[in-house]
């Protein structure tokens, strides 16, 4: 069995937990869920037994784990997993509703587990995928910093410190997917004596956006 990366990070100089599902690009690929309908109170009623179907896996051109959530309304007499494609979906002239919904569902090798988060069956082209439910996501982007130093020109990170984060689940602006800036440190910087944001911004250093996302949430205590 495998495990996600559990890292160590800081935010306001408490030592957090964070779930390191790698680098993501910022935009959407799709997702569909069977439904037979919804309840009185506006609930989905799923389709019991049916995985979801990913239009895209890792390797693919436009791979993303933020899945743009679409129900796929079905009769009652559907037999749950006879479609396991989204050409099959398409063929099948079912009625398709966009919900507007982002879930951050990463997929991952068969056997990968993560604390805290289930890891779900789908599929995707006929083929048996799984996938670590991070939740409902709603596409914005907190901010993660790590330190780094310059060597042969080339930006090497700090091995023993902690990357820094601006929020946390419950404060605003949190978010698990997170823009990645340089933190430029000088040679004689020593780890983890800066471990908040306020303390970063005063000491000066050069801080360096990138157009990288990490997808990362924060486990509870």
């Amino acid at each position: 069995m495998q495990q996600l990366p559990v890292r160590n990070a800081w935010f306001i100089d408490k030592k957090v937990r964070f779930v390191d599902a790698g680098i993501t690009p910022m935009r959407n690929a799709h997702v569909y869920a069977f439904v037979h309908g919804f309840t009185s109170t506006g609930q989905p009623i799923r389709v019991q037994g049916q995985f979801n179907i990913a239009d895209t896996i890792p390797g693919d051109p436009l791979y993303s784990p933020l899945w743009l959530v679409n129900y796929v309304f079905v009769p009652q007499n559907y037999l749950p997993n006879s479609i396991r494609s989204e050409e099959d979906i398409f063929r099948s002239n079912y009625h398709i509703e966009v919900t507007g919904d982002v879930s951050n569902c990463p997929v991952v090798p068969r056997g990968t587990v993560a604390p805290e988060f289930m890891t779900v069956p789908s599929w995707y082209k006929n083929q048996q995928i799984f996938y670590v439910d991070f939740g409902l996501f709603s596409f914005k982007a907190a901010n993660f910093y790590i330190f780094v130093q310059e060597n042969n020109q080339q930006l090497v990170a700090i091995a023993d410190q902690y990357a820094i984060l601006d929020s946390i689940p419950g404060v605003s602006g949190y978010s698990p997917v997170w823009r990645i800036n340089w933190v430029v440190t000088p040679s004689d910087y020593k780890a983890n004596s800066i471990r908040s944001v306020k303390q970063l911004f005063e000491s000066g250093f050069l801080i360096k956006p990138t157009k990288q996302f990490i997808n990362c949430p924060v486990l509870s205590e």
